[in-house]
This record gives structure tokens, C-alpha cells and sequence, in this order.
């Protein structure tokens, strides 16, 4: 994958959760090692207004990224232990393309869908 690609997904999933969850006096953590997806999130995160906790701890804000065929990817994002969504997209020259509804696989006590 590419670094724009990389940069879409992230960014997408960053406003998927913007847009779905409502975390309540939630503090991502964000991962040691960033992948191009994560850095990119959690940028578009901390625009949104989320605290982000960067000293390394244990747990956070991870992108897992799988290629299912030759132009299409499954993105999965884990945010601290118990909230999880994950997108398809199909990658293109300039990005992605979403192929898919945001689909919340992990939803914590604390959290709400909007």
C-alpha cells in the first residue's frame, strides 16, 4: 500500500469513529509504532477534539490492514481493549474507495452509537 492510501484509511476510520461513537472522557493511547494508517488517524482524532496519550503505554489506537483480493483491503481498527469497527475499501492510484458500511465488531460499556 501506499503512504496516500495508508493516509485515506486512517483517515476514514478516524472520522468513522468521530462520526458513529460517542466516547465519553475517553483518552486514546496511541501505539509506540505507528503504521501510516494509525498516524493518520490519529491525527484526524486529535483535530476532532480527542485527548491523545503518546508516551507509549500499552493499549491505544491500532489499524490492522488485510488484502482480501488484488484491489480490495479490510481495515481494521482497534481503539484501547473493547471498541472495534472495521471497513472495506477497494485501493485506487490517488486512495481508496470505501465498498463498505463501517460495521462495529466491538462496542465498550462506555461508549454509545450516535
Amino acid at each position: 500500500m501506499t503512504p496516500v492510501q495508508e493516509c485515506a484509511i486512517g483517515y476514514d476510520l478516524a472520522q468513522q469513529i468521530y462520526t458513529h461513537v460517542s466516547l465519553t472522557d475517553t483518552v486514546i493511547i496511541a501505539p509506540r509504532r505507528k503504521t501510516g494508517c494509525e498516524t493518520y488517524a490519529i491525527a484526524y482524532l486529535q483535530q476532532a477534539g480527542f485527548k491523545i496519550d503518546d508516551r507509549g503505554a500499552r493499549g491505544g489506537f491500532e489499524v490492522e490492514v488485510v488484502k482480501s483480493d488484488s484491489f480490495v483491503v479490510t481495515a481494521t481498527a482497534v481503539v484501547g481493549e473493547r471498541l472495534k469497527l472495521s471497513r472495506n475499501y477497494e485501493l485506487a492510484e490517488t486512495g481508496v474507495y470505501a465498498v463498505s458500511d463501517i460495521t462495529i465488531l466491538e462496542l465498550p460499556a462506555f461508549a454509545e452509537l450516535r
